[in-house]
């Protein structure tokens, strides 16, 4: 329920938009992520070891992934963002929602889910 009204309520994706999914291998993050492909978006996770990047996009079918094991990492944008970010789906907080905010700036219009 968590995802379903985070996500379709709050965040309102349309097609062809972008949603960035934090935490994305987890319980939230991973139904957040299949939902926004069901709804036509480009889904870009965000994980934190290579284990679990390998799962979002092969078994969940993210289209792009950001590992954040260093600082260096979380400092910057996930990768997979040509036209910025349309939808945030906030799991973690900290470093990594700076970062992220910090590429939705560019974006006109960009929604967050906290």
């Amino acid at each position: 329920m968590t995802a379903y009204v985070g996500l379709l309520d709050i965040g309102q994706p349309k097609p062809g938009e972008t949603v960035v999914v934090s935490a994305a291998s987890g319980a939230v993050g991973a139904v957040v992520g299949q939902i926004a492909k069901l709804k036509g978006c480009r889904a870009v996770g965000i994980a934190g070891s290579k284990d679990k990047c390998e799962y979002v996009v092969n078994e969940l079918g993210f289209d792009a992934l950001r590992e954040l094991q260093d600082r260096r990492a979380r400092a910057r944008a996930p990768d997979g963002l040509p036209k910025g970010i349309d939808v945030y789906f906030e799991n973690v907080g900290g470093e990594i929602t700076e970062a992220v905010m910090q590429c939705s700036i560019r974006s006109r219009g960009s929604r967050s889910v906290d």
